[in-house]
């Protein structure tokens, strides 16, 4: 696993969205983790005065990290 794929999932590991495990996070790949991640923060994209410029940054760097 890449390093920022890594502290993804320590992040999750350590604290688990409701209804998951650490476990549930630990045999996740790498897409899946990156897309829960998105899930669960595409309404913190809109958060500041640019959103659409937030969720097109944010989906380059999903895309990005994938193609790594």
């Amino acid at each position: 696993m890449k390093s920022n794929i890594e502290e993804l999932c320590k992040k999750y590991m350590d604290n688990p969205p409701e209804g998951m495990t650490s476990k549930d996070i630990r045999n996740m790949s790498e897409d899946e983790l990156l897309d829960m991640d998105f899930f669960l923060n595409e309404n913190d994209l809109f958060a500041d005065e640019a959103g659409v410029t937030a969720l097109a940054g944010h989906r380059a760097a999903i895309l990005f990290n994938r193609n790594l």
